[in-house]
């Protein structure tokens, strides 16, 4: 059996570190998607990162998909190498690691296609969109990447900008997180206040508006 990329689930805060014990074990692939957040140059009052001798000021590497970490094996040619990740613990005995992610309803753990991995790597996370126009069971559509325009339906929704996906991809239901900003909803989302308003603002402008009507009437 080949390798297979699959994803593990860590213990909150804890998905640095299980990166960090992959790489030291034979046969293992793992990879983290992170992205680097820069100060902002307050003085000029802008989001630009400051410079220093021509490079950005990184202030900290931030997971995009925490708690959650890729890997490829091969599992079915090592049986006891799945044992082996679920119980991997910090030298002070601490548990890193809850369980791989697996197919719905099966103790099989879900393949990853090795397109969507290259998919996460070379696109860049798209910041801004926000989770709150979808929620668990709603329909959607890939916008990028290479299952482009393939359906889904929602299984759930985190509020840091992403979301769980079960995607129908070779003929098997196979589950996806993907950004918000890469997808698009079936339906547009109603709960938007009109443009340059807020929720406040909307909701003032009616009442001022069914004042006006009562005094026309």
């Amino acid at each position: 059996m080949s390798e297979q990329w699959h994803v593990i689930e860590a213990y909150p805060f804890c998905d640095a570190a299980v990166e960090m014990r992959l790489n030291e074990m034979d046969g293992v692939e793992s990879w983290r998607a992170t992205e680097t957040v820069y100060r902002a140059d307050r003085r000029a009052r802008s989001r630009r990162p400051i410079h220093k001798k021509g490079e950005p000021r990184a202030v900290r590497i931030k997971s995009r998909f925490a708690p959650f970490v890729f890997v490829k094996l091969a599992l079915g040619e090592e049986p006891g190498l799945r044992w082996d990740i679920e119980r991997l613990a910090t030298y002070g005995g601490d548990r890193l690691v809850q369980r791989f992610l697996c197919n719905a309803g099966t103790n099989e753990p879900a393949i990853i296609p090795a397109e969507l991995i290259e998919f996460y790597r070379d696109f860049v996370p798209i910041s801004g969109a926000s989770p709150d126009c979808y929620t668990v069971g709603q329909q959607v559509t890939l916008a990028d990447g290479p299952f482009r325009d393939f359906e889904g339906i929602v299984t759930s929704v985190d509020m840091r900008g992403w979301l769980w996906v079960d995607v129908a991809i070779f003929g098997r239901s196979t589950p996806v997180f993907i950004e918000v900003g890469h997808v698009r909803p079936s339906e547009m989302c109603s709960t938007k206040s009109p443009p340059g308003r807020t929720l406040k603002q909307a909701a003032d402008h009616r009442s001022a508006q069914s004042a006006q009507l009562c005094r026309g009437a």
